[in-house]
């Protein structure tokens, strides 16, 4: 069919001048020579080593840092050179990389008495303990705490302060992608009566919605990763589950951040004598939440996120809508809905 026909060359076309690299013979003779080498069951070569490779292949020492980041780029090998902990390690194939943190991150010896409660930490409450992960990875070739590391550039766990709330000594980290799913049955806990109530203060809920009309996977938990490590908030542990997470902001405000099919929703607390006016605090939680979302961009490009309410006005027989605003709606005026 000619029509077909035109089509394959238009496509062909684009594809070869916009999807094809230049390479330099010795770059293409580099690769084949470490594919060799994977082949022959090594996945992970120390720099040094590559060096030799390289010169073998003709191609500079100065340029090898460019060669490996080029094909790191590619999914041919992974080389994460601003990691300090990787920078002199190549990994030659990227699906055992895969398989090693898939070990890290599933209750591998669950049943061992000697790990069970630490697995139960990481399940319940996304808190990962140096003591686990070096058990977990004593025999891998890559040192445990670069897995670790390399979770941490991936913007899917933060270090944190020690919680105080297990007897496990070293490091701590905050993997919320760990979290376990709320059950459905889980009765809320009732707050004890022979503590003295406190009034507390409770703002509108704001939501993040997103251009796919969905809340995109991983940016939930890489948003809370992203908040965790701003040094004004604090993950709050007592009640914490996959869905929702609450978080202190500057030790007087509390933030909800819970996960909804379509929207992130930011509901904010605090006691009702609170220092500074209560909507101003709301403005501030939102900006340095904005600032968290540019970090999730870099890891979701082409997603776009804006704040919005629930609408409350119009009619309930409409459909639940969002009514978009940004935030210095939240001290200077109120939000209206298109649709009034």
């Amino acid at each position: 069919d000619p029509a077909f026909q035109t089509i394959r060359e238009c496509v062909h076309a684009f594809a070869t001048s916009n999807f094809t690299v230049p390479t330099p013979i010795t770059w293409v003779l580099f690769r084949k020579v470490m594919q060799k080498i994977c082949q022959a069951g090594k996945p992970v070569m120390r720099y040094i080593e590559v060096l030799g490779v390289a010169k073998a292949c003709s191609i500079p020492a100065s340029a090898v840092r460019s060669v490996l980041n080029f094909y790191h780029e590619l999914g041919v090998f992974l080389h994460y050179s601003k990691i300090p902990t990787l920078r002199e390690i190549i990994i030659t194939i990227p699906q055992w990389l895969v398989d090693h943190i898939a070990k890290l991150l599933t209750p591998h010896g669950f049943e061992d008495k000697g790990r069970e409660r630490r697995w139960e930490l990481l399940r319940n409450k996304g808190i990962l303990t140096e003591t686990l992960y070096e058990e977990v990875l004593v025999h891998s070739i890559l040192p445990p705490q670069a897995l670790v590391d390399l979770l941490e550039d991936f913007l899917l766990a933060v270090p944190i302060e020690t919680t105080r709330i297990h007897p496990y000594k070293g490091k701590e980290y905050f993997v919320p992608c760990m979290l376990n799913a709320p059950s459905r049955a889980t009765v809320p806990q009732s707050s004890n009566s022979d503590e003295p109530s406190v009034p507390i203060d409770v703002a509108k809920s704001m939501h993040l919605v997103f251009n796919t009309h969905y809340v995109p996977p991983g940016f939930y938990v890489r948003l809370l990763a992203a908040v965790a490590r701003n040094t004004h908030f604090r993950v709050l542990f007592r009640q914490i589950s996959r869905s929702t997470v609450t978080i202190a902001y500057q030790e007087v405000d509390e933030i909800a951040l819970t996960e909804h099919p379509d929207s992130i929703e930011i509901l904010v607390t605090r006691p009702t004598e609170g220092a500074s006016p209560f909507p101003q605090v709301c403005r501030d939680i939102l900006i340095k939440i904005q600032a968290a979302i540019i970090e999730v961009y870099e890891w979701l490009p082409g997603v776009s996120v804006s704040t919005a309410f629930v609408c409350s006005t119009c009619s309930p027989e409409v459909p639940y809508h969002f009514v978009e605003f940004d935030q210095d709606t939240l001290t200077t005026s109120t939000v209206r809905c298109q649709n009034e």
